[in-house]
């Protein structure tokens, strides 16, 4: 645990260098994950708010006894961000006072913006949680349509970092490098043209040079692997703890194979994401199609903020308004049980590897970070 906590920490600091906004907070300064006066998003997207940034004043702790929270899941059940979700709802509920009832409940449509605009309107008791891919603060960022949100004012309670790995089919490309060679547009599932997963396609294939059709309106990225397994598709994208759970049983019966992986960041370096370890990373897959450092390459600031994303991973935040004791509650639930090694146990037993986790500030501040993202890279972001 303490290893995977000091690659979030030099992560989020890697990241708030980039910005300049100095060296991320600690653990222990946990109130809503609020901006100060002043700070705004970058310039270009969803207009920031400014917000006082001090939470009001303590009450008593809060207990959850007899209650039930609601985990929302934008997305179809047996994606990625569902299959955390309901692991998380099973593993947390001991770790809240009161120990309350922690329930799932997948609000679909409009890339994640049915599910994250009920949320953003929910009252704010923490009984309402909102369970965010990667694709959601690319869709906050990037104004998409219908995502009336605004993740500044959304406190941001706990992210599981992981990276992003590229499947297919094998009668089409056996491997990344196969891809280079089909001689036509390789036909890619997707949720919408603004979700990571379809982003970081489409840099991809730029980077490498191969030509990408993107099919998009599935419910979720379970229904993509479906697709892909029965033809309507020949490739898609996943997490690297959806990859170990739901896409490498399907490459054990010859179904599906790996083909790339974005990777994650070691302090400055892109390392693979030790869930996937067997598959290449696109930086090197790059190196072996052109012969170039992939630092040569026009799209690497834009993978390098794909990453980034990558960081936080699936997040969970509340409404807007949240009192400040309640949030205090849950980053406290959340922080001990990624400390437990119960639960790291049980982590690593479905997900093949130990859980990355930030909270609090922490998280907060990665994601502050991903917002003051250039304009000049923040356009390659949407399609």
């Amino acid at each position: 645990m303490k290893k995977g906590m000091a690659v979030l920490t030099v992560i989020c600091t890697l990241l708030l260098t980039a910005c300049g906004q100095g060296t991320a907070p600690t653990r222990q300064d946990k109130d809503p994950a609020q901006v100060s006066k002043g700070e705004t998003a970058a310039a270009q997207g969803p207009a920031a708010p400014k917000v006082d940034s001090a939470p009001a004043a303590p009450a008593k702790s809060p207990s959850f006894e007899g209650k039930t929270i609601k985990f929302i899941v934008p997305f179809s059940p047996g994606a990625g961000t569902d299959v955390r979700a309901r692991f998380v709802a099973e593993q947390l509920r001991s770790y809240i006072p009161g120990n309350p009832l922690i329930l799932v409940e997948n609000k679909t449509g409009g890339g994640g913006a049915i599910g994250f605009n009920h949320v953003y309107q929910s009252k704010p008791d923490g009984l309402t949680i909102a369970v965010a891919s990667t694709g959601i603060p690319i869709r906050w960022i990037t104004g998409a349509k219908g995502h009336e949100y605004d993740l500044l004012k959304m406190p941001l309670v706990a992210a599981f970092g992981t990276g992003t790995v590229a499947y297919g089919r094998p009668d089409v490309a056996k491997t990344g490098k196969d891809l280079t060679k089909l001689g036509r547009p390789v036909i890619s599932g997707h949720t919408t043209p603004t979700s990571s997963q379809a982003t970081m396609d489409r840099v991809a294939a730029e980077m490498l040079g191969y030509p990408v059709k993107q099919v998009t309106g599935y419910k979720g990225y379970g229904d993509i692997r479906l697709s892909t397994i029965k033809g309507e598709t020949e490739m898609s994208w996943t997490n690297a703890t959806s990859y170990l759970t739901e896409i490498d049983p399907h490459v054990q019966r010859n179904e599906l194979v790996p083909l790339f992986q974005s990777g994650i960041f070691k302090g400055d370096k892109v390392i693979r994401d030790p869930r996937s370890a067997n598959v290449p990373l696109l930086s090197e897959l790059y190196k072996e199609v052109s012969g170039r450092n992939p630092e040569e390459a026009e799209q690497w600031p834009t993978v390098k903020a794909l990453i980034g994303v990558y960081s936080f991973g699936v997040s969970f935040w509340l409404p807007p308004g949240t009192p400040a004791e309640t949030y205090n509650e849950l980053v406290t639930a959340f922080d001990r049980m990624g400390a437990s090694a119960d639960y790291q146990k049980a982590a690593l037993k479905v997900f093949a590897a130990e859980d990355l986790i930030t909270v609090g500030k922490e998280a907060a501040a990665a994601f502050a970070a991903f917002a003051e993202t250039p304009p000049e890279v923040r356009a390659n972001l949407s399609d």
